[in-house]
């Protein structure tokens, strides 16, 4: 499994630019333009991660099982944060659910550094303030609690 994981990457990430490519059709031609140049780079560079996939795989062996099961398990754990992250958003809002994700993910995969984390948190809160609610006027979930 581990040695074509490249192999099946690259062949998913095609599937979806075609999807791209399909659903961009009903829109109208100027819209259509970016989503569909987005699509035809993620297909080259798809064509690109599946091909180096196939040859590096010829010369990779295959890694013991307990890897696989710590990649598994980080997978999961990085799933299930996702999860409580979209259905916590509603609930706290997006600034309160944001800032909940990022600290667990970081704890989740080791950042020991609570001044990275804060500084992580705060940079990113801030950032997207500025750009989407203050510029842009983007209304971001406020939750049940506000």
């Amino acid at each position: 499994m581990k040695k074509y994981t490249d192999v099946y990457i690259g062949v998913v990430l095609i599937i979806i630019a075609l999807i791209i490519i399909v659903m961009s059709n009903p829109l109208p031609s100027e819209s259509a333009v970016f989503p569909r140049i987005v699509a035809g780079i993620m297909i080259f560079l798809s064509l690109i991660l599946t091909f180096n996939g196939l040859k590096s795989s010829k010369s990779v062996k295959d890694e013991s099982e307990s890897t696989e099961k710590i990649f598994m398990k980080d997978v999961l754990k990085g799933a299930a944060i996702m999860i409580l992250y979209l259905v916590l958003m509603p609930i706290l809002g997006y600034f309160t659910a944001t800032t909940l994700f990022i600290v667990l993910f970081m704890v989740a995969y080791n950042e020991k550094s609570v001044r990275k984390i804060l500084t992580t948190v705060v940079i990113l809160n801030v950032f997207i303030y500025m750009i989407f609610v203050a510029q842009l006027n983007v209304p971001l979930p406020q939750g049940l609690l506000m």
